[in-house]
């Protein structure tokens, strides 16, 4: 059996926020091999639970759906602007 570890390297102080945009990535990634909707509902899930606790910053290119995938909160937050 093969075990794997992963350095956290450039992560906050707060463990709850890293796991989420840690997810966030693996979520996306998982969706542009395979174009499954359950990776979808789940990013949105927790991309809305990321702002509902006050995050207000922009995803990295990488961390992306497309825009017609993203919850529209995600978009909202530029319309006052």
């Amino acid at each position: 059996m093969v075990s794997t570890t992963r350095q956290l390297v450039g992560y906050s102080d707060d463990p709850t926020f890293d796991r989420i945009m840690d997810e966030l990535g693996w979520l996306a990634g998982a969706w542009r091999e395979t174009k499954e909707q359950a990776y979808v509902t789940k990013y949105q899930v927790l991309l809305r639970a990321l702002l509902e606790m006050g995050w207000d910053d922009e995803l990295d290119v990488e961390l992306l759906l497309p825009d017609d995938l993203m919850p529209t909160e995600y978009f909202a937050r530029y319309e006052d602007e």
